[in-house]
């Protein structure tokens, strides 16, 4: 398994998730409305993070349905158990999952990080009960183009930022374009019905997108190499509304069992 670049722990998770909430969640969430769940949907959030999914899936389901909610570091999770709610620390790569247990199985920038990725993609599908949906949302990271910067120094730094960050991720054990195999991995995986969108948006200065930028850069400053002064620089960029960004491909897929 390989290391989370970011880590489970840390007062910068705090600005990462909301970070994340605001660029992915109302994409998750129209996705996962588009399926048929069945009445008594039992769901499984595979790296719950933040809980904004749960907390959203809770709602969705209902009292009648259920959602499990995983993730190595429960802590965030925790004042999100209801009665329709269970937290589960869990390592989805070498604990166990119930088979044909689940109508819903979702997971959001977990299998990116995972050498053994495929394997816990399969694990996944077994996961699900005959019908039951696996819903994946990934990124695919490159390329990524500055559309509009101060200077051309800005340029170079952010491009600069960029590389050292996806340098470091590979390093960690990721596959930074591991959104674009998602939905061709669902079909070898057995699964049917399945279907995907890929979207890349402009992220602005101080968008969630770029705010998502800026607190990794801070995560990972004492591996990236940047300088004091080009830290400082890159982070005010990543705030100023002039700057704009071509973001990373946001990659979902779907498909049934």
């Amino acid at each position: 398994m390989g290391k989370y670049l970011f880590g489970n722990t840390g007062a910068l998770l705090e600005s990462q998730f909301d970070a994340l909430s605001g660029l992915l969640d109302a994409g998750t969430f129209a996705r996962i409305e588009q399926l048929e769940l069945p009445d008594r949907a039992r769901c499984l959030e595979i790296g719950g993070g933040g809980g904004s999914v749960t907390e959203w899936l809770s709602d969705l389901v209902g009292p009648n349905g259920h959602v499990t909610a995983t993730d190595l570091d429960v802590e965030r999770l925790a004042p999100l158990e209801r009665d329709n709610v269970t937290v589960l620390q869990h390592d989805v790569v070498r604990d166990v999952l119930p088979e044909n247990a689940f109508d819903l199985v979702h997971s959001r920038l977990v299998l990116i990080h995972l050498p053994e990725r495929e394997a816990v993609l399969r694990k996944l599908a077994r996961a699900l009960r005959p019908g039951g949906w696996l819903v994946l949302d990934e990124f695919a990271c490159s390329p990524q183009h500055v559309l509009a910067a101060p200077s051309d120094a800005d340029t170079e730094l952010i491009m600069i930022m960029k590389a050292r960050l996806l340098g470091l991720l590979e390093q960690a054990g990721a596959e930074i374009d591991w959104g674009n195999r998602i939905e061709r991995l669902l079909r070898e995986a057995g699964l049917r019905d399945v279907g995907g969108v890929r979207e890349i948006e402009e992220w602005k200065g101080g968008s969630p997108g770029c705010r998502l930028m800026a607190t990794t850069a801070l995560q990972t400053r004492a591996r990236s190499g940047a300088s004091p002064a080009e830290l400082d620089r890159y982070l005010e960029l990543m705030a100023d509304p002039s700057v704009v960004l071509s973001g990373y491909a946001i990659c979902s897929a779907w498909g049934r069992r």
